[in-house]
């Protein structure tokens, strides 16, 4: 039997390295352009991705186990909620969540990309349809309208994690700029103010090492 009551469970909290491989970034359809860009991390050199339309940068940092704070957005984005089955079917849901990487399909497509946005596009969903069935659920009125808009730039702003630092559009998240320099920030347009402010945001937990790294890198000016 399908449970129908509760959120599907959160793929990223199981997958110990985030940001690191072709499919890593969050998009509404598989279109993005993707650059990729070597760093060092903890002395491991990691290949990873930026994608130019979904606007998001973000790197693993010594494969330390992805949390709440330091993907690129909040955690109700990822993952689906189950009264989609109510909408079109466990058939058409069960199709679409066999594309993604797993132990049948260890080749699929990134399990990140499980997440509403996705998932409400390539399904059809109707806007009408969600917001019925969304009654009682965590989805805000804001939330849905992003969803909905195709546009990224929205997704991003609504979306954003509390982690994250939110430029220009673009997501940053607090891995990306401990690892990244003051000239990497200043050619992104993260001024001196800019971080301050977001240092003193996010504190230090749970983001202790990244907040140590961070500050450092804009004390070398």
């Amino acid at each position: 039997m399908k449970i129908k009551n509760f959120l599907l469970v959160m793929i990223i909290l199981i997958i110990p390295l985030y940001g690191c491989n072709e499919k890593s970034v969050n998009t509404i359809e598989d279109r993005n352009t993707v650059h990729d860009t070597k760093i060092k991390a903890n002395d491991t050199e990691l290949q990873c991705t930026v994608g130019k339309e979904s606007m998001v940068h973000d790197v693993a940092l010594g494969g330390s186990a992805v949390t709440d704070w330091s993907t690129p957005y909040s955690p109700i984005y990822y993952g689906i909620p189950t009264f989609l089955r109510d909408i079109v079917g466990d058939e058409i849901v069960d199709e679409w969540l066999s594309q993604f990487e797993s132990l049948e399909n260890p080749d699929g497509r990134d399990k990140l990309e499980i997440n509403v946005v996705n998932a409400v596009n390539e399904m059809k969903i109707s806007k009408n349809d969600f917001i019925k069935y969304n009654i009682g659920w965590s989805y805000s009125k804001e939330e849905v309208e992003a969803m909905f808009s195709q546009d990224q730039k929205l997704v991003n702003k609504v979306f954003v994690n509390l982690g994250a630092l939110l430029h220009n559009n673009e997501i940053y998240t607090a891995n990306w700029l401990a690892v990244h320099t003051y000239e990497d920030y200043k050619r992104e347009g993260i001024t001196e103010e800019i971080l301050a402010e977001y240092l003193e945001r996010i504190g230090e937990a749970p983001l202790k090492e990244q907040h140590k790294k961070i500050k450092v890198n804009l004390n070398s000016k």
